[in-house]
């Protein structure tokens, strides 16, 4: 419940004053209040904070509103002396001083007679009275909560949406509106073509709700039929709009308008669409005869000419979208209640205003639900969704029509960043400083299941199959911003109707590649690509696992050839004979605790895609990469040998220090059964205490040198022994009784300095196959898991011997074991014979050709799947343990 983008709650004894309504909302989880601290006032914040995102005002009386003019002294003597010292030069900050905590009976009996006669100045009431009216509006941005939050959908076969919520604690509306942007001294848009008719509500919508899963060929289970929604407000009359801009014609974005229109009157949807185009007569033919459609034409060149001739730069294709919108609404904005603004590539599967949540003001949404660490340019911070990173897009924005209004008013000012940054950019930071919720309400939604959701990767080849233009149809910028609960699945483009293509028509994408390479390639194709998937109870399709997995099979991320992963199918083929053995058992009862900046990420990216391979369950419980103490000191009965693989991490930070290995041993025992395999992952303890205290320690220092923190540890003899940590193990006996209990049970130890000789003797010790231990490491992010930034790791080699020498003296223990563990490596790699060196060759080409692939095609599905961390693939396993492999394709 930390707030990423501003202070933390505040606390004091001086209490708390709240409405009837947020007393009601919290009460009930006020008595179950997290056991943070050991003040029970910020415990009571803490929940305040959690359940309604509210934070206290508490800035010492600086302005009005101050809980505590003496900053919770106790010291009656100092609060006599700033009490008289007020009353004698600054009178006023008495009177708009809320509490004086702590007082005693005789500072109690002073402030009563001196408030007594402070109250008989009404002139000074009034002047605080004032200056609190305009105290209050200049600090209005500071007073925008913003948390985590939940928005239960409208229908109730919609997944939750997760949310960031934004709001004013100010219940007063800002004294005056955004500051709009005076551009255009003339319009820049005319009705071309107003409705020729109001679209009639229906009871039952014409098209029913096309359930599909992205590979699948039958509907699911029957839902029931979408909500229609009248297409104005019966209470004020207004219009329910969908606005779109298009900034040119094709063929392609003809039909993309055609299918937009078709999908929503299918969902029964009566709402206005408003097309706003160049060239508004080569639209006409298109909507002649469509009800509620009103076509709008704009001069794209006035608005660049205007915008340029007022800021002196030259608006980007959003921006000039955004300007026509601001334009057309500052007339025609008393027209509407609810306005969603849309790309021209949106299929609906939901009448919009039903499925989306309601709440007034402003809905944003996030660009994909897949965790990408990937910080955009010209932004330093990151927004987050309970925990995960998160990309706006600028694809889709709904609210009420001031509320948009307003949105769109922030969002074309002009300031140092919209000259020289992307303009999702822009949005982004505005969201993260809250001005948007300055105005109004703000919920940034996580689209795990609608509005907005995405076309899989198996919509390119089944679609090319079917129509080779219907692709287009579908989604034109390459981005899915489709307005649906499922997925757009197999539909056709055509113009006639909505309808799925014959089976005989639709090919598979292994079919389409099979079908263009030579016979001798086809069967290690196969091989590679065949995958037992896990069934809908096991892996349920309307799961976050599953629409999280599904995202990384987005029609924006098929922008490689069909043929673009040959190279390696070439080169797997070409090396076969390090496949598994069939007449030796394969091992797949595995456990891999997972530890901190050893490289063990390789190792449990490798087991995840293992897992999903061969249809293993993996279990893990949580949302954070690490298991809870209670899961690991006692685990369920019902989980009782019902796993295949466990690599979830002891602790977080690698510090250990409530249980012991003995207890995640019998864990290991409990869900794997008796007869399971052990592996473990390290790096060389220098090194690994060096980058240990950059990712977890440093980045919180930011006042201070990161090689003078570093410094500072090593002489205060801070954080010896780190990764023997991760197992409870402090001392050498510890170590010793580790060694003889539990050591021996691992069947290797992976060197992070030796990855790729561990993972050639791992999978001869297992039997896998030699795609099994693939793997990809992407570079490393500038920022970490929450956001904050990340310093250059420097070498061990690079540092003065001095700290060296400081260094190894602190990591003996990790050192000793470092040793046994090269040690017993090199005897394993001694028994494996001449071949091992010529299938380690083999390897690092195979791993060659990956990491050229996945570096040109870094957004393929494949190497999306590659490059996911523990914070991803996490969020892929289903309830059951269950993941599924994304082809090499």
């Amino acid at each position: 419940w930390k707030d990423f983008t501003a202070m933390s709650f505040c606390h004091g004894g001086s209490g708390y004053v709240m409405s009837r309504a947020l007393l009601k909302l919290v009460g009930p989880y006020i008595r179950d209040a997290p056991v943070t601290t050991s003040l029970e006032d910020a415990a009571v914040a803490s929940v305040l904070y959690m359940h309604s995102g509210v934070r206290c005002i508490n800035v010492n009386a600086n302005m009005f509103g101050g809980l505590d003019l003496v900053a919770n002294a106790h010291d009656q003597d100092v609060i006599m002396q700033k009490v008289t010292a007020y009353e004698a030069s600054e009178p006023k900050m008495l009177t708009k001083t809320a509490t004086i905590h702590s007082v005693r009976a005789n500072v109690t009996k002073y402030l009563h007679r001196m408030y007594n006669q402070l109250n008989q100045n009404t002139a000074m009431e009034e002047q605080v009275d004032r200056a609190a009216e305009r105290d209050l509006e200049y600090r209005r941005w500071l007073m925008v909560t913003s948390w985590n939050c939940t928005l239960t959908p409208s229908q109730p076969d919609q997944v939750p949406n997760d949310a960031l919520c934004q709001q004013s604690a100010l219940m007063s509306t800002p004294s005056s509106p955004p500051l709009k942007l005076n551009t255009f001294n003339r319009t820049v848009w005319h009705l071309a073509m107003p409705a020729q008719s109001v679209c009639t509500a229906t009871s039952q919508p014409t098209n029913p709700v096309t359930w599909l899963r992205p590979e699948g060929a039958s509907p699911r289970a029957a839902l029931p039929p979408p909500l229609a929604v009248p297409s104005s407000n019966p209470h004020s009359g207004k219009l329910n709009a969908i606005l779109i801009v298009l900034d040119e014609h094709s063929t392609e974005r003809d039909d993309a308008l055609v299918l937009l229109l078709r999908s929503l009157r299918a969902t029964g949807s009566t709402a206005l669409v408003v097309v706003a185009c160049p060239d508004p007569k080569q639209l006409e033919p298109l909507v002649k005869g469509e009800c509620g459609v009103e076509v709008v034409g704009f001069d794209p060149t006035l608005v660049t000419s205007q915008y340029a001739g007022t800021t002196a730069y030259k608006p980007t294709e959003d921006l000039i979208a955004y300007l026509t919108l601001v334009d057309y609404l500052s007339t025609e904005a008393r027209r509407f209640d609810q306005v969603l603004l849309v790309a021209v590539d949106t299929y609906f599967q939901r009448d919009p205003f039903v499925a989306m949540p309601k709440r007034a003001g402003l809905l944003l949404f996030v660009d994909d639900p897949v965790v990408s660490n990937d910080a955009p340019s010209c932004f330093a911070g990151q927004l987050r969704i309970h925990e995960l990173p998160a990309l706006i897009s600028l694809k889709v924005v709904m609210g009420s029509v001031e509320a948009v209004q307003d949105y769109l008013a922030v969002s074309v000012r002009v300031n140092f960043r919209t000259r020289r940054c992307p303009y999702e950019t822009v949005v982004m930071l505005n969201v993260f400083r809250k001005e948007y919720a300055v105005y109004h309400p703000l919920a940034l939604i996580t689209p795990w299941d609608g509005p907005v959701t995405f076309v899989t990767d198996r919509q390119v080849p089944l679609t090319r199959a079917v129509d080779a233009d219907s692709l287009v149809t579908i989604n034109l910028r390459g981005v899915a911003t489709t307005l649906v609960t499922g997925y757009l699945s197999r539909m056709s483009g055509s113009r006639s109707q909505l309808a799925m293509p014959s089976p005989s028509a639709v090919k598979s994408t292994l079919e389409l590649v099979l079908s263009q390479i030579s016979p001798k390639l086809a069967p290690t194709v196969r091989q590679i690509n065949e995958h037992e998937s896990p069934s809908d109870a096991e892996w349920p399709p309307d799961s976050k696992a599953f629409l999280r997995w599904s995202a990384l099979g987005s029609l924006a991320s098929r922008s490689a050839p069909l043929l673009a992963f040959k190279p390696l199918w070439e080169v797997l083929a070409r090396h076969t004979q390090y496949n598994s053995d069939p007449a030796r058992p394969r091992v797949t009862r595995i456990a891999s605790p997972g530890t901190h900046k050893t490289g063990s990420t390789i190792t449990s990216s490798i087991l995840y895609r293992f897992a999903s391979r061969h249809h293993l369950r993996v279990f893990h419980r949580g949302e954070w990469p690490f298991l809870e103490q209670d899961v690991i000191k006692s685990p369920a009965a019902e989980w009782e040998n019902k796993y295949d693989i466990v690599f979830s991490q002891l602790c977080a930070k690698g510090q250990w220090h409530s249980a012991d290995y003995d207890d995640a041993s019998a864990l290991y025992k409990h869900l794997l059964g008796p007869s399971h395999h052990s592996v473990l992952t390290m790096s060389e303890p220098s090194q690994h205490y060096i980058d240990w205290l950059y990712f977890y320690i440093i980045p919180k220092k930011r006042k201070f040198k990161p090689i003078e923190v570093l410094q500072s540890f090593v002489k205060s003899r801070m954080n010896r022994n780190m990764y023997m940590q991760e197992f409870s193990i402090r001392t050498f006996e510890q170590y010793e009784k580790f060694a003889s209990n539990h050591l021996p049970k691992f069947d290797l130890v992976l060197v992070r300095e030796r990855m790729d000789e561990c993972l050639v003797l791992l999978r001869r010790l297992y039997n896998w196959d030699i795609r099994d231990i693939t793997y990809f490491r992407p570079l490393q992010g500038s920022t970490r898991f929450d956001g904050k930034p990340l310093s250059r790791t420097p070498r061990v080699a690079d540092l003065e011997p001095e700290l060296q020498k400081g260094i190894k003296n602190l990591v003996k223990m990790d050192t000793r074991f470092y040793t046994a563990a090269n040690q017993r490596l090199d005897e394993l790699i001694a028994e494996q014979g001449p071949d091992f060196k010529a299938e380690l060759t083999a390897f690092q080409k195979i791993q060659g050709v990956i990491t050229d692939l996945c570096k040109r095609h870094a957004s393929h599905p494949a190497c999306r799947w590659y490059s996911l961390t523990e914070y991803d693939f996490f969020g892929m396993i289903g309830p059951a343990g269950y993941s599924k492999a994304v082809p090499l394709l």
